[in-house]
């Protein structure tokens, strides 16, 4: 079998001219990314709550609310996706697994990492710095947190967040990353940016929002379990409706797939 290399992957490319001909030159990766600003994106990461926006795809009949759909990282081997976010040193990742040699080279949209490889066709270099001027913050400790940023940057209106669970209800610890995602949440509130999650996603405890006569409110701490005070939101004889379980698919039971960083709790058990 020949050896996988970039060169042995790589499809290849047209030329500006044939002969004497001019040909027209397909677009580059920036041209790609740049050319389309959507209002509404959805974004699909790798947690467990990514299975909404494969049912919401599967099974609805309705037109999709987004204009583009961005992917983290090795989702992009799942989803249809318009443009994936891959924060890693593409180089160092290659050698540490080559499989994804492949999906770097052969990638027909635009990968934005933290460099342009010119042996990866389709990446596009982060505008790191233009990003951190506009947010005026450098909490930027996650992909999806890169993600969220760069949207508020070139002027996203909604945001659909698919697989962005970083705590589970029987891990202990929850992942850093998951900090810098709430924060950029709260500059897209402030900014006028709407976010929707599904029930299903721990992301800003959305699996525990309840409806209150038909109003999506989550329970307020210390309030929903006090004896001498209730939630004033809250009217007497109010009807409350639990949207699903405490219990939710977000567990240390169900593995997730992080390129190979299993976290304690996330590996699957022997035999299953």
């Amino acid at each position: 079998m020949d050896e996988l290399t970039p060169t042995a992957i790589r499809k290849p490319r047209r030329h500006a001219t044939n002969g004497h001909a001019p040909v027209a030159l397909a677009p580059t990766p920036l041209d790609l990314v740049v050319k389309h600003r959507p209002a509404r994106v959805a974004m699909v990461g790798l947690g467990p709550s990514a299975n909404a926006f494969w049912l919401e795809n599967a099974q609805f009949n309705e037109a999709a609310p987004y204009d583009a759909v961005w992917v983290v990282n090795r989702a992009a081997c799942s989803f249809r996706h318009d443009l994936c976010f891959d924060m890693h040193d593409l180089r160092d990742l290659t050698r540490k697994y080559p499989q994804e040699l492949r999906r770097f080279v052969t990638a027909e949209k635009p990968i934005m990492t933290v460099a342009a490889y010119p042996e990866f066709p389709m990446t596009v270099a982060f505008p790191v710095k233009e990003v951190m001027d506009f947010v005026k913050h450098d909490i930027l400790n996650s992909t999806p947190a890169y993600m969220v940023a760069f949207a508020l940057m070139i002027g996203v209106k909604e945001l659909y967040l698919y697989g962005m669970d970083f705590h589970y209800e029987n891990l202990e610890r929850a992942e850093s990353g998951g900090q810098g995602m709430a924060y950029m949440l709260g500059m897209a509130q402030v900014l006028g940016v709407n976010y929707r999650i599904p029930n299903t996603s721990s992301l800003l405890d959305a699996y525990r929002v309840q409806l209150v006569d038909g109003v999506p409110m989550r329970p307020l701490y210390g309030y929903s379990e006090a004896t001498g005070a209730r939630d004033p939101r809250i009217a007497e004889g109010a009807k409350v409706v639990t949207l699903h379980p405490q219990t939710v698919q977000m567990t240390a039971e169900q593995p997730r797939y992080r390129l190979g960083e299993a976290e304690v709790g996330d590996r699957v058990p022997a035999g299953g």
